[in-house]
Parts: structure tokens; sequence; C-alpha cells
């Protein structure tokens, strides 16, 4: 499962000199950050404000070395070519296209609240994510993306938003909450495959596609499929197509929903993971 997580707008402050305190703060909540990307535990939302920061930032300003390493560090991270990074910038795109469209600004955290730079360009930024964000939700607690808090993640209390008008927000994530998070990614099912049987070839061809290992019978009519770290599952040769109640029990074993165990079974592969935004457009 992957969450989105917006960079904390203290990041953004323009305003200096800023003190040593506070950049230590930054810093290690960006390295606490970066390794809860690297471990696949989140993936950074990368926005123009975030872009903007990166290209507007003034070096003449400052002569502190633990500022320039943290330009540094949102740089690299900033510029990476993977999926560990996703652009979203390019929904916001087409909402702005769109005047019709009605959005209010994001809260701002509280500790930020003194600071200028591009404070308002974040919580504008941030009002029209979330309206987008709420166009692929069931439920108003049900969040894929949050905001990652600077205070957070560098293991203090995490901090609160200012909300006089009781607007809706994006929670403030830390390492301990970043749980309350679902995932950022649909799967793409076939709209036909509750329709569909698995019969004994499909998961003799293709268990592996759920990480199954296949033995065959050795002194009775029941094949063996392991799983590493779980007990085997069985299925017998008489029993063909499986019976949808026997294909339930590789849920908890491979931990993929029903719906994905059939479509790998049926067709040798997983089905294809889309973000959530991306089915907007």
């Amino acid at each position: 499962m992957s969450c989105l997580l917006c960079p904390s707008p203290i990041l953004l402050d323009h305003s200096f000199p800023r003190n040593e305190e506070e950049l230590r703060i930054v810093a290690f909540a960006l390295g606490e950050l970066e390794e809860f990307i690297s471990h696949g535990r989140a993936k950074l939302a990368k926005t123009q404000t975030l872009s903007d920061f990166i290209d507007e930032f003034d070096w003449t300003s400052t002569h502190s070395n633990l500022l320039m390493e943290i330009y540094r560090f949102l740089s690299q991270l900033l510029l990476r070519q993977d999926e560990r990074v996703v652009d979203i910038s390019k929904y916001l795109d087409c909402m702005n296209s769109d005047s019709a469209l009605t959005y209010y600004s994001h809260p701002l955290p509280k500790r930020c609240g003194h600071q200028t730079g591009l404070l308002d360009f974040w919580s504008d930024e941030l009002g029209k994510i979330l309206f987008l964000h709420d166009q692929c939700i069931d439920k108003n607690d049900d969040f894929f993306i949050g905001v990652a808090c600077a205070y957070g993640f560098a293991g203090q209390c995490i901090d609160e938003y200012t909300n006089p008008q009781k607007c809706r927000f994006f929670p403030l994530i830390s390492p301990d909450n970043i749980g309350i998070l679902t995932d950022a990614y649909e799967w793409e099912i076939p709209n036909d495959i509750h329709q569909k049987k698995v019969s004994i070839e499909d998961v003799k061809r293709n268990c592996q596609t759920i990480g199954g290992i296949l033995e065959s019978p050795d002194r009775d009519s029941h094949y063996k499929v392991k799983f590493q770290g779980e007990r085997p599952w069985t299925f017998s040769i008489n029993d063909d197509p499986i019976p949808e109640r026997y294909l339930r029990q590789l849920v908890d074993k491979t931990n993929y929903p029903m719906d994905v165990i059939k479509t790998a079974l049926i067709k040798g592969k997983l089905p294809r993971k889309i973000l959530r935004l991306e089915k907007l457009f």
C-alpha cells in the first residue's frame, strides 16, 4: 500500500534568517521522510509549489550551511525519476482549465503562521488537491493524501491547523499516525471478474503470480501451494473450477484482495494499479 505525502509548508519559508533550531528540525524531518519514501511506506507528492521553492531559492539571502544542505536535499528528492515521487501538478492543470470548479484555500499549520514565502500558494494548491481528492473517495475519513508534519517527523508533538472557519483539511502525518492514510492506488479489475471461474489449470499455471510455489500431490488428490511464512494452501483435483470459499483463503496468505487473486490466476499477471486521481480524467 502506498499513500501520498505533501511536504509541510514550513519547508517553503523564504523569510530569512531562520534560526538554527528550526533548521535542525526541518533537516531531521526530511531525513525521516526520506526513510519512509525509500522503504515504500509512502510516496512524495510533487507539486508546483515545491518546484517553485527550488526554482526561486535566493542563494544571496543566507549564509547558513544547514539551510543550503536542506535545499540540496530537497532538490535531489524532487529530481528523482522513479516511482517514489508522484507528480500531481498535472491533475491541477486540468482543474485550472475548468473555471466552474470551486474550492477553498487549505488551512495552514499553526507553527508556520508567522512565515512568508510561498505559504499562500501552498494553501491555494492544497485546497485544489483536496477538492480533487474528495472526488475519489467514498467516506470523508478516507484520506489517501496527508501533509508530512515537520515537527511530527522530527520526533516532536504533531502540529495543528489554524482553522477558525472549520474547513476540511488533510491530516497532519507523523511516523506514528501514518496508518490512518489509505492506499492512493486502486487495482484495475475487469468488470466481469466476479462472473469468472478459476480452474485447476489456472492455479497450476499461474500461482507464482501471487507468490505461491506449487507442489504436486504425493499420495492423494490434493495439491499444495506454499507461501512464505504461511501454512500451505491446498486444493483437490476433484474441485474444478475451484470454489470461491477456497479461493478466499488466499486473501490472508497473499494480502491481495479476492478480485486481484482471481484476475492474477486467470490472466497470469497481477492487474495494474492506478493512482486514484487518474480516474478523474
